[in-house]
């Protein structure tokens, strides 16, 4: 009963989806990861990297910038939620990367669990508002989970006014790199 469910994902054949659950093979970032889907009964395997819906995380470093406050710990989280598992993937849709979009279930009914969820709750994650957003009808249930995490002070929001949104923390990162590549052009014409 655990299947991946992306009818936009070209690669899958329609038969191995119900006898091939997908097994979470790596996180990448800590609201991103590959699914790997293999059949036992053909030589086929196909890697998906999908994005949680609802969510977005801390950023991990890249490209000699620092890792965001909460961004190791939200990733350890995630993947001890997920890591090894079958899990259920519902599609939503895909972002401007091409990654799948979906809400996850992870486990067996009715002990399944969200991983979006467990994120917000821990304060390790905020409903995410930028374009494109997917909410699987579960905006308002999203929106207590950081609104209860927030009033607490767990994870993130214990930084209290220190804290930077992951998307003020990209938006930073590329003004940052839009700035160096004017001073790089300007120094190359001047040179």
């Amino acid at each position: 009963d655990i299947l991946l469910n992306a009818p936009s994902t070209t690669c899958l054949h329609p038969l191995l989806s119900p006898l091939t659950p997908p097994t979470i093979l790596q996180t990448s970032y800590p609201c991103a990861w590959y699914l790997r889907v293999i059949s036992p009964l053909l030589s086929f395997e196909c890697i998906h990297t999908q994005r949680l819906y609802g969510v977005d995380a801390p950023e991990m470093g890249k490209f000699g910038h620092t890792n965001q406050p909460f961004a190791v710990k939200s990733k350890k989280y995630l993947e001890s939620q997920i890591l090894g598992k079958k899990v259920h993937v519902q599609t939503l849709s895909r972002d401007q990367y091409g990654r799948i979009i979906g809400r996850t279930k992870v486990g067996m009914w009715p002990f399944r669990s969200d991983p979006s969820e467990g994120l917000l709750k821990e304060g390790l994650a905020e409903v995410y508002r930028g374009r494109g957003a997917q909410y699987a009808g579960n905006e308002a249930r999203l929106e207590g989970y950081e609104d209860t995490a927030k009033r607490a002070g767990k994870g993130m929001w214990s930084q209290g006014a220190k804290r930077v949104s992951p998307g003020e923390y990209k938006r930073a990162i590329r003004e940052e790199a839009a700035a160096a590549q004017v001073k790089k052009t300007a120094t190359t014409a001047v040179g």
